[in-house]
């Protein structure tokens, strides 16, 4: 299994419908590719924000293995969200756990 974790810096022009936009591209991943076990987007809601580092959005995922990774980078709807997301973003950090 595989934790995949995604945070973003997005400037302060998102809006809240692209935010939707871009978390309905992310579940219809889910839908669409057998393997993906969870999905959870959202803002940073820490109490240590401080500690953020400008980053105030997170998506985290669990994959079955590291070959749905793969098929999920090649995903149509991840390539539109992350098409989305380019305009925002200010940075973007990736990390991945074996578990």
């Amino acid at each position: 299994m595989i934790k995949h974790i995604v945070l973003y810096k997005f400037k302060d022009t998102i809006s809240q419908d692209t935010i939707n936009n871009i978390t309905e591209k992310f579940n219809n991943c889910k839908e669409t590719l057998e393997g993906i076990i969870e999905i959870q987007f959202g803002d940073n809601c820490s109490l240590k924000k401080h500690l953020d580092h400008g980053f105030n959005y997170g998506l985290f995922m669990t994959f079955e293995n590291i070959e749905v990774i793969k098929k999920y980078n090649e995903l149509e709807e991840h390539k539109k969200a992350q098409e989305i997301m380019k305009e925002y973003q200010e940075d973007v950090l990736v990390f991945d756990i074996e578990c």
